[in-house]
């Protein structure tokens, strides 16, 4: 009996302190009232896509993302409190899930303007049960009060909404070799030619949503191109 009620007391004092831990980050982010947050889920390539968007966006501001695969509220809240920069412009923050809610208590803390679906599959099947279940959870991401915009991998739905753009068919004559890879990036009404020196054609995708996202930050096709020659390669911790 004595240790069952150290064991209960213990976890209600832990619970007390996150919360406390939790108000501090949102202090701290409305502290910071020009700051753009852009949070980043999906099955596959989360956090090679986060990798990729804050390399682009640091050609023009001042960015930081959650450091390895940080995706959980825990690990997000401590990164704020502990590491964000108070002179931070972008903040790029990667969310993952174990269970449905997972997502929208991120999204309801983090309340990001931006918001990325990647591509969603089988991945943790023995959590959720099931596809639906996982893309349902996935989407709660679209649940942000300050929501401006949302790029969402074609895996995940078809439903229009006036604030997303679908990604994963604009990439067209992708060739991968020892060398790079080549692509072709369908942007509007333009064609960009992309080469990166980074291996593999699955990453055509996460960059091209990269690029999609940089492009509503005012980055241009220059700039995008010099940086995808240079760009170094980002381990994909998913």
């Amino acid at each position: 009996m004595p240790l069952a009620l150290a064991y209960i007391a213990s976890l209600g004092i832990e619970k007390f302190l996150f919360v406390l831990f939790k108000k501090e980050a949102q202090k701290k982010l409305k502290r910071m009232e020009k700051l753009q947050i852009i949070c980043i889920t999906g099955s596959y390539g989360k956090t090679s896509i986060k990798n990729f968007v804050a390399e682009i966006l640091r050609k023009k501001y001042k960015v930081y993302a959650t450091p390895r695969s940080v995706n959980t509220l825990g690990g997000i809240v401590k990164d704020i409190n502990e590491s964000l920069p108070d002179d931070t412009d972008i903040y790029v923050c990667e969310a993952g899930a174990r269970e449905r809610g997972d997502i929208y208590d991120i999204t309801t803390f983090l309340e990001p303007q931006v918001v990325v679906v990647g591509k969603v599959g089988l991945a943790h099947i023995e959590y959720f049960k099931t596809l639906e279940n996982i893309i349902a959870t996935k989407l709660e991401i679209m649940q942000s009060p300050r929501l401006e915009c949302a790029f969402i991998h074609t895996s995940v739905t078809d439903e229009p909404h006036d604030k997303v753009t679908f990604f994963g068919d604009e990439i067209q004559n992708v060739n991968s070799t020892l060398g790079g890879t080549d692509f072709e990036l369908e942007l509007h009404d333009n064609t960009l030619h992309l080469h990166t020196d980074i291996l593999g054609s699955f990453q055509a995708t996460n960059i091209a949503v990269a690029v999609q996202i940089a492009k509503t930050f005012d980055i241009s096709n220059e700039q995008i191109i010099c940086l995808l020659y240079t760009s170094p390669s980002p381990q994909d911790r998913t």
